[in-house]
């Protein structure tokens, strides 16, 4: 992870323990629907900024124009759909 996704992991966790939410979902838009591999560092620091918090950090979805997917999967896989599917999570 570079300085600056830890510095954007840290200030997010520092904005939303502030705010202090009951739980959390993270949405990212993405042009070709598909994760990066920032988008799942970003739910790995997240998880482990939070975890010392009663807030409940649901999910981080990155979302195209016909797919969704999930970082609620194992640590290394995440969760897919595709529009033409149905949603069976």
């Amino acid at each position: 992870m570079s300085q600056a996704d830890t510095r954007t992991s840290a200030t997010l966790a520092m904005v939303i323990t502030e705010v202090g939410p009951k739980a959390v979902l993270l949405v990212v838009p993405r042009l070709t629907g598909v994760p990066l591999p920032a988008d799942h560092q970003l739910w790995t620091d997240l998880r482990e900024r939070l975890a010392d918090t009663a807030i409940d950090l649901i999910d981080l979805l990155v979302v195209g124009e016909r797919t969704v997917w999930s970082a609620r999967g194992s640590a290394d896989q995440w969760l897919h759909h595709d529009a033409d599917q149905s949603l069976d999570w």
